[in-house]
């Protein structure tokens, strides 16, 4: 029995010809609402959409979305979205129109070498933008990031150098300009079952606060060198077990009291437990097109111990740019 009717459209993805997609709805914050965007395409390499959003609370929006790739050059994405919220709207809370927009663009670029460029830039017209109109992106990327990063990635180490600044004053953000970075992967010592491994860096930090925070910038130059030495050994041939030692050297030119040149030392070690058990189920299948022949279930179960001295500076006296400032004594098991 019929209940009701749905218009249908199909448009195959594999098509090269303009598509209008319409979403309609309603949400408290929105009111009635219709969201439309059209799909315009020059190439493969050339499209992206248009859109022209109404809400019965909130007026017009538009906005475009263009996507490109270059071949030699790289690719990217440009974004634009306008709003001139609440014009001629009894719902405007201030009587008046608010212009409120967001600019995003990305770019990435594969070089020689296997080094990679990307950058990204960001910028909003106010602090809850993101919030209001584009939540999804919001839930995703409450504080959308500006950076440029070069980024090569070797079998036996990974180096990068980042350029991290704010464009949006009303958000709290630390800065790196620059970050260098370089992370050797775990490397077999000769032929033994030792292995080492290591992380340095070097950032020169300013954090930068909400403007609407009454705080300064905090500055500090840090240079962290993590080393680490492992054992790898397997017990009554089903336990992996690998006991580990390592150091962390920080530098700073400056701690949250304004001291100077102070350098904090952190020492640890402990080891991990792992083993690995399998069943195969006689399971064969064809539901959904999945194609099932047979299911092997893993289970992994492991055990860590890790002891870590006091560090020589707590943090308390340093001032927190990420999580290696906030390092602290550890003593325990995860399972």
């Amino acid at each position: 029995i019929p209940i009701f009717y749905l218009p249908l459209y199909i448009q195959p993805l594999s098509g090269k010809y303009p598509e209008v997609t319409v979403v309609p709805g309603r949400t408290s914050g929105w009111g009635y609402y219709a969201l439309t965007a059209w799909r315009y395409y020059f190439n493969d390499d050339s499209k992206g959409f248009v859109h022209l959003d109404y809400r019965e609370k909130k007026g017009l929006a538009e906005g475009i979305d263009y996507k490109y790739n270059t071949k030699g050059l790289g690719s990217g994405l440009a974004r634009f979205y306008y709003t001139h919220e609440n014009d001629d709207l009894a719902f405007s809370k201030s009587g008046s129109a608010d212009d409120r927009w967001r600019a995003q663009y990305r770019h990435r670029l594969d070089l020689p070498e296997d080094t990679t460029f990307t950058m990204e830039l960001n910028k909003v017209s106010d602090r809850d933008f993101m919030k209001d109109y584009l939540y999804r992106e919001f839930e995703e990327d409450p504080i959308s990031d500006n950076y440029i990063l070069f980024e090569t990635s070797k079998p036996n180490y990974i180096m990068r150098l980042l350029a991290r600044k704010r464009l949006n004053t009303f958000f709290t953000v630390v800065e790196r300009l620059p970050e260098a970075n370089l992370e050797i992967n775990n490397q077999k010592l000769w032929n033994t079952n030792f292995y080492y491994s290591s992380e340095k860096s070097a950032t020169n930090f300013i954090k930068r606060y909400d403007d609407q925070e009454d705080r300064s910038p905090e500055e500090a130059l840090r240079i962290d060198d993590y080393e680490k030495f492992s054992y790898s050994a397997k017990l009554f041939k089903f336990l992996y077990f690998t006991p580990f030692v390592a150091t962390r050297q920080t530098y700073y030119s400056q701690n949250r009291w304004k001291v100077s040149s102070q350098l904090r030392s952190i020492y640890e070690f402990g080891a991990d437990l792992s083993t690995r058990f399998y069943k195969i189920f006689d399971l064969h299948s064809d539901f959904l097109g999945l194609n099932i022949n047979r299911l092997r279930h893993v289970i992994s179960p492991s055990v860590a111990f890790l002891h870590r001295h006091q560090p020589t500076i707590s943090p308390d006296n340093l001032h927190q740019f990420d999580s290696i400032d906030a390092i602290d004594r550890n003593n325990g098991f995860t399972l």
